[in-house]
């Protein structure tokens, strides 16, 4: 009994141990959610920005110049999860973008636990590489990923780009979400030309170029950031799952210890009891000799 119960408080003291392990990652993901959050506020004041001067710059264009771009192969850019700990996360996102792979797009897959997964799958994306692992890398992501499509648009291997990436709802729920970024239809940006012309110098055409090339980035920078604020929220929420986990067992042990330490005190009296039996029949047998 006693080796019982030295075993159920070396378990309690290992699950303790996982319990701190498990309630700093939970604090790490929290606190990478709040931060992103701020930092998305100002990725959308980006975009904002540049999309008011697209409106101005679209206006100088004549109305025959915004044209429809002929249809070509897509490249798809898949944001999934750069690290573990995120339950289901990267196979869902796989499953999302399966349609696009069929169809021959050129899958630019971020995330190395999807990336992983894909090419256990039998998956040959056109290009992987790392998500953002701190709030401050998105925009270097972003860049080195819209360096590499602008290679693939001057090859004219392809004409259309689109990201998928993990949303996190406020409630903690994580959805993908899947937005156009080029061709960008210039038409909704078009507006009345009437009133002061803003004062530049560039032709229309170079400077709406260089703003698309902007905005471009800039939603590329945006859906890296919810990609890694998805990736933690989902990340959160398996550390809550994990930390109920270890609460429910760390109890039902804590009860086996209970009766385990009763047991033990049982066996000692029972010692007790059996050891001033012994000694009564012994000095009964020793007297009346």
């Amino acid at each position: 009994m006693t080796d019982r119960l030295a075993g159920i408080e070396q378990h309690i003291e290992s699950i303790a141990q996982l319990g701190t392990v498990v309630g700093a990652m939970r604090g790490v993901a929290a606190s990478r959610v709040q931060q992103t959050r701020h930092v998305i506020d100002g990725v959308r004041s980006w975009s904002g920005i540049v999309a008011a001067a697209l409106a101005e710059a679209v206006a100088l264009l004549p109305r025959d110049a915004v044209r429809p771009t002929p249809a070509g192969r897509e490249v798809l850019v898949l944001f999934t999860a750069e690290h573990g700990f995120v339950g289901a996360l990267p196979e869902r996102m796989l499953a999302t973008a399966a349609p696009d792979r069929a169809a021959g797009a050129f899958v630019y897959c971020l995330g190395a636990r999807g990336a992983a997964l894909a090419e256990a799958e039998g998956w040959k994306p056109a290009w992987t590489g790392p998500m953002a692992t701190q709030v401050g890398a998105a925009t270097d992501i972003a860049s080195r990923v819209a360096e590499t499509i602008y290679d693939t648009f001057l090859r004219g291997a392809a004409t259309r780009v689109e990201v998928l990436f993990p949303l996190a709802a406020p409630d903690g729920r994580v959805t993908a979400e899947r937005r156009r970024l080029l061709p960008l239809d210039l038409a909704r940006f078009r507006r009345s030309s009437e009133g002061e012309r803003p004062l530049t110098y560039l032709p229309p055409a170079r400077l709406v170029e260089l703003l698309v090339g902007e905005y471009f980035l800039a939603e590329l920078a945006h859906a890296a950031l919810e990609a890694f604020a998805a990736e933690n929220a989902e990340r959160l929420r398996t550390m809550q799952s994990a930390r109920s986990n270890i609460e429910h067992r760390l109890d039902d042990l804590h009860s086996d210890e209970r009766r385990a330490r009763q047991g033990s005190i049982t066996e000692e009296l029972l010692d007790v009891i059996s050891g001033s039996t012994a000694i009564a029949d012994y000095d009964r047998t020793h007297s009346s000799g």
